[in-house]
């Protein structure tokens, strides 16, 4: 059933993508990209709100099997669409791998934490609709996602990885938490220098 909407999802806003506000990067208004962001957002919503309200058990298990479809499906049609980079490939690959290992060994009390980090992508995704259509409320929808990420991403997700791979409970999945929690760092320097020199920007 996920695959079957998120396919559909993914041409039905392909083909509403002409009246959707045109940003001013020409880039930003090609159909399969508008598709993808927009298919993606629907990802977020889904999976990061589902892991906060979805019971243990098979609620959360549906919410896990819309995440692990999605990054197939965005697999498939982005590479078709020639829209991911090298990065963005492997990134989705061992999502895919991180997936199925999870759910093979019924590590629901992981994926909980993993799928809520999809809370700081809803901000995200707004961010990269709006910084070139609606600039006035870029630096917001940023600095909600920083936050966001700072909790979910860098604070529990952390906390997380930290924990399984005392446990010891799995070495490989434990390898790709830990290896992903380090990512997340990576980036989440990035992203705070960014809020930082943003809010210097107000400041001056």
């Amino acid at each position: 059933m996920w695959t079957v909407f998120w396919v559909s999802f993914w041409f039905a806003t392909m083909i509403v993508a002409p009246n959707i506000t045109r940003s001013t990067l020409e880039e930003e208004n090609r159909a399969s990209s508008l598709a993808q962001l927009l298919t993606c957002q629907s990802r977020s919503i889904i999976v990061g709100l589902g892991s906060i309200v979805a019971a243990d058990g098979e609620q959360l298990n549906h919410i896990g099997f819309a995440f692990f479809t999605y990054e197939i499906v965005d697999l498939v049609l982005g590479s078709w669409f020639r829209l991911h980079t090298r990065d963005m490939f492997l990134h989705h690959a061992l999502h895919i791998l991180a997936g199925w290992l999870i759910w093979s060994n019924k590590l629901g009390s992981l994926a909980r934490p993993l799928m809520l980090q999809e809370m700081s992508s809803i901000f995200l995704n707004s961010f990269v609709f709006v910084r070139n259509r609606y600039p006035s409320v870029a630096d917001a929808c940023f600095a909600c996602f920083a936050l966001a990420f700072a909790v979910t991403r860098l604070g529990i997700g952390t906390a997380t990885a930290a924990r399984f791979f005392v446990a010891g409970t799995h070495p490989m999945l434990s390898i790709l938490v830990c290896g992903g929690s380090a990512m997340q760092w990576r980036w989440g320097v990035k992203i705070m220098d960014k809020l930082r020199r943003q809010f210097q920007r107000k400041v001056d």
